[in-house]
């Protein structure tokens, strides 16, 4: 019963944070890709922004730089792999004088791909929900670890999770599991607040450091 209740929290996780987006774009591009292969599909880039742990790409669809009406977001992991797929669609038809002036920003306000990475509050609250109902310890670690496998958290989310463990051995244990897939490693206070005491604090620093 356990393993069932695991593979379909994943299974609904990662439907729910790596939503896809509509149209060819859906068959084309895949969770896991490499970058080859989405150059293979896409081309290259027109724009890439990045940071020590991961890298996004964004693409211009249907037009030049000050007219077009798809952009496509592209977020890979350190490994170079697609954790994340947006697409997002403009109206040509809808345009205003900000429109032409601010040329290559034309859109929806940019999203950085720190923020596209991590978990969406509909698909932590699927999680959340089912690891506070969770009976036992263990079942509630598989629950964190199975998540874990394909998801990022924000530290405010690792906070809320570790939240639901009474002990700290516990939360360290669950620290653990979510510690690489942590996308804001500035906020770490938020996690440190769950602990008590000074030495758990400090311990929870050396889980996150390690990453």
């Amino acid at each position: 019963m356990k393993n069932i209740l695991t593979a379909i929290l994943l299974c609904v996780i990662l439907a729910l944070n790596g939503a896809v987006a509509d149209g060819k774009d859906k068959v084309a591009v895949r969770l896991g890709m490499t970058k080859q292969e989405v150059t293979a599909i896409l081309g290259q880039p027109d724009d890439i922004s990045f940071d020590y742990r991961s890298e996004q790409w964004e693409y211009y669809i249907n037009g030049g730089l000050t007219k077009y009406d798809k952009r496509i977001f592209v977020g890979f992991d350190s490994e170079g792999r697609v954790v994340t797929y947006r697409s997002v669609s403009l109206r040509p038809d809808d345009r205003n004088d900000d429109y032409h002036m601010r040329g290559t920003d034309v859109g929806p306000m940019r999203h950085y791909f720190i923020d596209e990475f991590c978990m969406d509050e509909r698909a932590f609250s699927v999680l959340y929900d089912k690891v506070k109902a969770a009976s036992f310890s263990d079942n509630k670690f598989d629950l964190v670890e199975v998540a874990s496998l394909g998801c990022y958290f924000s530290c405010s989310q690792c906070a809320r999770i570790l939240s639901l463990f009474s002990f700290s051995s516990d939360k360290f244990k669950a620290l653990q599991f979510m510690a690489p897939r942590i996308s804001d490693y500035q906020n770490a206070n938020v996690i440190y607040s769950v602990f008590d005491f000074d030495s758990d604090k400090a311990r929870a620093a050396e889980i996150l450091g390690g990453r």
